[in-house]
């Protein structure tokens, strides 16, 4: 009997469910249709996978990741979905699944409204064809959504999903702050204390005596459900960077600067720092917190200490690496000046601000961790030291610079023939050219896209051997080398926790990279 996997996709949330929970009507629908289908047929529905709220160029799908697993392992022979959109809008996702991975397991594809079918060589171009398109969709919409939200920014309409500490959303008026004054009343003093000569860690250690909850905590306490971007983990205490932040914001004198970071593309969700003068800054946008003389006071104040200050500037190697091994947080370093000279000291970040929440109190020498990492590193290469490699690689480095060019060549046709590809979708849709000659130039275009990427994959696969083996080259000269520097720690070590001390000695773990 033939297995089929029913997949169901929704992107954007139904008003018509009673919780997160439930399932949407849409997608009930969708099984409905899909299920009677099933049963028409008289297939065996092997499985449902179900993915709501997600994205139809989203690649992290639960459900749908699931299935393809079970189709790579043999459990399906047909996957069915409502329209092709429906299992996915990414192109590159179509044409590696779809049209590749599916043939080689034996699965074939059902879109039952659009008539995409696998088992039909003859509307193999359609499929693509509504492939490309359903990628123009999610492009054109990425850009929509972009313009958006960029007019709503610059109309001093904050667009963040989380008022900032001190203020508050209000339902009924979107995109607009209103002062939260128990939360305001301490960013105000927290500007007093900085006026008043304390320093970010005083004022921290200061908030933490007194109980006062951190903005994270305050925002749970509120009933928020407070997440940061990615959902990494929040401090439950005040820390030296929290202060930080608050006494650099210009959100606490009215003004809102919005646009800071943004997505790679609206394929890769990953955020980069945008460019200073590309914040976008609307003045007087809400009711401030603290006045313009206090706040340029004290940032003035900042500014002047960071000139002060006598640091070379250098961050030490392992810097973002070195964390306690009891509660997680990072080490941070100080130094103090003895008899016989200056001397470093890792501390754990968490017993800085003067709340007991870790009892790994003991601070410990660098250069002790120092020469305790670069030992364990040489030990470990010492014992996979390989000189006959060296010489293969100088083979290797010959062509690299052959083969990036022609990668560079290759990327760019790709581009120019996908522009090919959308000039000629446009000729069609102004009757320029009819259906036939569209498919017949379509087919030869995209045969040259499919050669090209073929092409470049084996170039890339080549590219990442001989990455790995330039790796090798510098992990087999390693043990000459005498300093151990950022650079290679960054290469080689992924973490190092530091433990309590245990008879006069402290266990150092480390994470590699390898």
């Amino acid at each position: 009997m033939i297995r089929v996997a029913v997949y169901c996709r929704l992107s954007d949330e139904d008003r018509n469910k009673k919780s997160r929970m439930d399932e949407s009507e849409s997608i009930q629908n969708q099984k409905s249709l899909l299920l009677t289908y099933c049963r028409e047929q008289n297939w065996e529905v092997a499985g449902v996978y179900c993915d709501e709220d997600m994205s139809g160029a989203d690649r992290d799908r639960p459900q749908f990741n699931q299935m393809i697993l079970d189709c790579e392992k043999g459990y399906i022979d047909i996957v069915l979905c409502k329209t092709q959109s429906r299992f996915s809008r990414d192109i590159e996702v179509v044409e590696h699944y779809i049209h590749n991975r599916f043939r080689e397991w034996g699965v074939r594809f059902i879109g039952l409204l659009d008539h995409a079918d696998t088992e039909d060589f003859a509307n193999k171009k359609s499929r693509q064809i509504n492939g490309l398109v359903n990628e123009w969709y999610l492009e054109d919409l990425s850009e929509n959504i972009k313009k958006t939200l960029r007019h709503k920014k610059e109309n001093g309409i904050f667009t963040g999903a989380f008022a900032p500490y001190g203020y508050k959303l209000n339902k009924d008026v979107k995109g607009k702050l209103f002062v939260d004054e128990p939360a305001a009343e301490t960013v105000r003093e927290i500007y007093r204390m900085y006026a008043g000569g304390h320093g970010y860690v005083k004022i921290a250690q200061e908030l933490n005596r007194q109980g006062i909850p951190c903005p994270s905590e305050y925002k749970r306490l509120c009933g928020s459900k407070f997440q940061t971007h990615g959902g990494k983990p929040t401090s439950k205490i005040w820390t030296e960077s929290v202060i930080r932040e608050i006494l650099t914001n210009e959100v606490y004198v009215g003004n809102l600067v919005q646009g800071k970071t943004a997505t790679i593309s609206y394929k890769n969700k990953k955020r980069k720092r945008v460019n200073e003068q590309d914040f976008i800054r609307t003045k007087n946008a809400h009711e401030p917190v603290v006045d313009m003389s206090l706040w340029n006071e004290v940032n003035k104040k900042i500014g002047s200490h960071r000139r002060m200050q006598k640091a070379d500037g250098k961050r030490h190697v392992f810097a973002g690496r070195i964390f306690c091994a009891v509660c997680g947080s990072s080490m941070w370093k100080m130094s103090y000046q003895l008899k016989n000279g200056r001397y470093e000291y890792l501390k754990c970040k968490a017993t800085k601000c003067g709340v007991s929440v870790c009892t790994n109190t003991n601070s410990i020498r660098f250069d002790a961790v120092f020469e305790a990492v670069e030992m364990e590193v040489k030990k470990l290469f010492l014992n996979n030291y390989n000189p006959a490699k060296i010489n293969k690689n100088s083979l290797i480095y010959n062509d690299k610079k052959t083969e990036m060019k022609e990668e560079t060549l290759i990327k760019e046709n790709i581009l120019k023939q996908n522009l090919n590809i959308k000039q000629l979708y446009k000729d069609k849709l102004d009757g320029i050219i009819d259906n036939k000659v569209f498919c017949d130039i379509y087919g030869d275009i995209k045969a040259d896209i499919v050669a090209l990427e073929k092409r470049l994959s084996v170039l890339e696969q080549k590219k990442d051997k001989t990455e790995d083996f330039n790796f090798q080259e510098y992990i087999d000269s390693f043990p000459r080398t005498i300093t151990l520097n950022e650079f290679a720690v960054s290469k080689l070590i992924d973490k190092v926790f530091i433990g309590e001390p245990e008879n006069d000695s402290r266990k150092i773990t480390i994470c590699w990279n390898l």
